[in-house]
C-alpha cells in the first residue's frame, strides 16, 4: 500500500505461536524468531541442541530433543541427523538481510539490513535522522537509505508601508519575528506582529521585522509616515447671540481653515470665523470649521441668533422714605413681564422704607435666551425727624413743651383741655390745662411730600396729691453678680435708681425697668426714687442677695434617690462650664461640657466607679475657675 506503515523491518504478527519478534522481512514476509526451549525469542535453546535434564544416567542428551524436532516441525521434509535445523544459520539468497535462520517453519529468513547497514537496526526507512544540515527539519531515512530533511522556511513579511494621521500605529506584519527600529519608536510588544507603534514624533520611520527559524534569519523593512494631525477645534463665546449684539470671533487652535454656515442668512467671515450679529437673520446655524491637508479634519458648532428684548422704563420722581410701597411694572415702556432687582425691591414692587439717597433699580427683560437691562436711579429722600422732647410732668396747670426745633415747616396739635399761650409753631410753646391730668400732643414736621410725628405727654399734677413708688420684689441671686431691677411710680414722676448699700453699677438709673451689674456676694440695697419736679419726692428699696457657688466634698450615688449626683449649688448660672475629674493617678475618668449637675459616679464609658477621692476642675465660663476633691462613698 503506498505510503503505508507496513514497511521492511517493522513490526507485524506471523500468527505462529512458536514465535515472537515477529518483523516484515526483505520478501515484505511476516516472521518471526523461534522461541526457545526456555521461552525466549530467538534463543538458543532450541530442539536437537544441547541441554542438560539433570540426570546423570542418561546419554545423548540432544538426541531426545533432535526426536522432538520432527515433531514440532509439523512432519516438513527433513534429513535425519542434519545440521539445518531450526534457528540454525542459512543463506536466504537476500543482500538486503543478515543473521539469517532457520524459522519455526523450516524457511531461511533473514533480518533486514537498515540504512546503516546494522541487521535488525533501528535506522530503517522513514524513520527519524539528521541529515547534519541545520536548515532542514523532520529528518527522515529515504527510500533510498538517504537521510532527507524539509528545507526550513524563514521568510519575513512586515507589512505595507503606512501614512498615519497621528503618533499611533498598529503594524500588519504576518509570522513571529521581532520588532527593531530607530530612536523615537517604541513598540507595544516587541514580538506581536500586530503590536502598537508609538512616535515620540511626526516623521518617516523605518521599522525591521527579523525572522529567526534555527540558522535562517529574513529581515523585512517597512516604512511608516506619522503625520501631525490637524486639530479643527474651535468655539464661539457663546452659543446663542441676541440681535444687534456685535461681531463674535471664534477661538480656533489651528489657523488655516475655512469656515462655512448653513443654512444661509449668516453672515459669516470664512477666514477668521467672524459672524456679524446685526447683520444676519435670525435663526439656528451649524459652523463648520475643515482643515485640508494630508490629515484633514473637521467641527461643527452650533450658533444661534435671537431676536433682541427692550428694557426701557422710566424712573419715577423723588419718593419718601415714609411711603407706602409702589408697583415698578407700570413704569415699564419697552418688553413687559421682566424681573426688578435692587435695594428694597421684591416681586416688582419698591419699598423705600428705610432707603435714603440715589437707589439704584435695574430692570430686566428677556426674549427666548436674549436679554436686556436697564439701570436707572430712584431718589428716596430721609423724612424729617419729629422730637417732640421728653414727657412732662408739671406741679400746677401750666408748663412749656421742649420739642427739638426744625428748619422747615412744624406744628402742634392740641387736644382738647390744653390752651396754646404762644404760637403753635414754636418748639417750646407755653400751654395751659383745664384741669389736672395727663394730655398727649404731636409735634408734626413736614418737608415736601415727606411727614413726620412725635408725641409728648403731659401730666398736670395737682401740688395737693400724694406721690408712691414701688422698687419691686426682694431677690435672693445665686452666684451670679447681675439681677433686673423692675419698679414703678406714680405717671410722670421722674425716677432714679441707686445703691445704697453693697454694690453694682444700674445701666439705665432713670428707667423703671434696668439691670444692675457687678453685685457682692451678699446683700446689696438699692434704692427706687421718684418725684414730680417740686412737688414731691418717695423712694422704696429692693433688696438683692446673692449666695456664692457651693461645691460638696463628697456624695453616695448608690441609687437609694438621696444624694445619688454631684450636686454644685449656683452652677446653673454659668451655662457653658466644663467640668473634668480625675483618679488618684491623674487619669481622666470624668468629663461634661455645661455641666448641671448630672454626675452620678459614673466613668466616661459608662461604668461605676469605685468608692475612692477625686480630683475636679471646674471652668466657668472662662470667669472662674475652681479644682479640688469630691469622695465617692456608697
Amino acid at each position: 500500500m503506498p505510503g503505508g506503515s507496513a514497511l521492511v523491518g517493522t513490526a507485524c504478527d506471523d500468527s505462529n505461536a512458536l514465535t515472537g519478534n515477529d518483523i516484515y522481512d526483505a520478501n515484505c514476509n511476516c516472521a518471526g524468531q523461534l522461541i526457545d526451549c526456555l521461552g525466549v525469542p530467538g534463543g538458543t535453546a532450541l530442539v536437537g541442541t544441547a541441554c542438560d535434564d539433570g540426570n546423570a544416567g542418561h546419554r545423548q542428551r540432544h538426541l531426545r530433543c533432535q526426536l522432538q524436532l520432527c515433531w514440532s516441525a509439523h512432519r516438513l521434509p527433513r534429513v535425519p541427523g542434519g545440521t539445518a535445523l531450526v534457528g540454525t544459520a542459512c543463506a536466504d539468497s537476500n543482500t538486503n538481510t543478515g543473521t539469517d535462520i532457520y524459522d519455526a517453519n523450516c524457511n531461511c529468513a533473514g533480518q533486514l539490513i537498515d540504512c546503516l547497514g546494522v541487521p535488525g537496526g533501528t535506522a530503517l526507512v522513514g524513520t527519524a535522522c539528521d541529515d547534519g544540515n541545520a536548515s532542514t527539519v523532520n529528518d527522515i531515512w529515504s527510500a533510498g537509505c538517504v537521510c532527507i530533511g524539509q528545507s526550513v522556511d524563514c521568510t519575513s513579511e512586515a507589512g505595507p508601508d503606512q501614512e498615519i494621521c497621528g503618533l499611533t500605529s498598529t503594524m500588519q506584519a504576518a509570522g513571529a519575528g521581532q520588532w527593531t527600529g530607530p530612536s523615537g519608536i517604541s513598540f507595544t510588544d516587541l514580538s506581536d506582529a500586530q503590536t502598537i507603534v508609538n512616535a515620540s514624533l511626526p516623521g518617516v520611520y523605518d521599522l525591521y521585522w527579523t525572522v529567526t527559524n534555527g540558522t535562517c534569519i529574513e529581515i523585512d523593512t517597512v516604512s511608516v509616515t506619522f503625520n501631525l494631525p490637524s486639530d479643527a477645534s474651535f468655539a464661539y463665546a457663546l452659543s446663542t447671540y441676541c440681535h444687534g449684539d456685535p461681531s463674535a470671533t471664534p477661538w480656533t487652535a489651528q489657523p488655516g481653515g475655512t469656515f462655512m454656515a448653513f443654512p444661509s442668512g449668516l453672515i459669516l467671515n470664512p477666514i477668521s470665523g467672524a459672524i456679524s450679529i446685526g447683520s444676519s437673520d435670525p435663526g439656528s446655524y451649524q459652523v463648520t470649521y475643515y482643515i485640508a491637508g494630508n490629515c484633514p479634519a473637521s467641527q461643527t458648532q452650533s450658533v444661534t441668533v435671537a431676536a433682541g428684548s427692550d428694557a426701557s422704563w422710566t424712573a419715577p420722581g423723588p419718593l419718601c422714605s415714609s411711603n407706602s410701597p409702589i408697583a415698578l411694572d407700570p413704569l415699564v415702556i419697552g418688553t413687559p413681564g421682566g424681573s426688578w432687582q435692587g435695594q428694597g425691591v421684591a416681586n416688582g414692587i419698591f419699598n423705600p422704607a428705610g432707603l435714603a439717597g440715589s437707589i439704584e433699580l435695574t430692570y430686566s427683560a428677556t426674549i427666548g435666551s436674549c436679554t436686556d437691562e436697564l439701570s436707572q436711579f430712584v431718589l428716596v429722600l430721609e423724612p424729617p425727624v419729629a422730637d417732640a422732647g421728653p414727657d412732662i410732668t408739671a406741679c400746677g396747670l401750666r408748663t412749656a413743651m421742649n420739642a427739638v426745633p426744625f428748619n422747615g415747616n412744624a406744628t402742634w396739635t392740641l387736644p382738647a383741655g390744653i390752651t396754646s399761650y404762644t404760637p403753635e409753631t414754636s418748639a417750646t410753646m407755653e400751654i395751659g390745662g383745664a384741669a389736672y391730668g395727663s394730655y398727649l400732643l404731636v409735634w408734626s414736621v413736614t418737608n415736601g411730600s415727606c411727614y413726620a410725628s412725635d408725641t409728648a405727654l403731659v401730666n398736670f399734677v395737682d401740688p395737693g396729691s400724694g406721690i408712691w413708688v414701688n422698687a419691686g420684689e426682694d431677690q435672693h441671686l445665686a452666684v451670679i453678680d447681675f439681677a433686673h431691677l423692675s419698679g414703678s411710680a406714680m405717671a410722670g414722676a421722674a425716677l432714679n435708681w441707686w445703691v445704697l448699700n453693697g454694690s453694682g453699677t444700674i445701666d439705665q438709673p432713670s428707667d423703671s425697668a434696668t439691670t444692675i451689674s457687678g453685685l457682692s456676694f451678699g446683700d446689696n440695697l438699692v434704692v427706687l426714687t421718684a418725684s414730680i419736679n417740686q412737688c414731691a419726692s418717695i423712694s422704696d428699696t429692693v433688696l438683692l442677695h446673692v449666695d456664692d457657688l457651693f461645691i460638696p466634698e463628697g456624695y453616695s450615688p448608690n441609687g437609694d434617690g438621696v444624694n445619688d449626683r454631684w450636686e454644685i449649688r449656683g452652677v446653673e448660672a454659668y451655662p457653658n462650664s466644663s467640668l473634668q475629674v480625675f483618679n488618684r493617678w491623674g487619669k481622666l475618668v470624668y468629663e461634661a461640657e455645661d455641666y448641671s449637675n448630672e454626675w452620678e459616679g459614673r466613668a466616661r464609658n459608662g461604668q461605676p466607679l469605685p468608692d475612692d477621692t477625686y480630683f475636679f476642675v471646674l471652668n466657668l465660663t472662662g470667669r472662674r475657675s475652681y479644682n479640688g476633691h469630691v469622695i465617692i462613698k456608697r
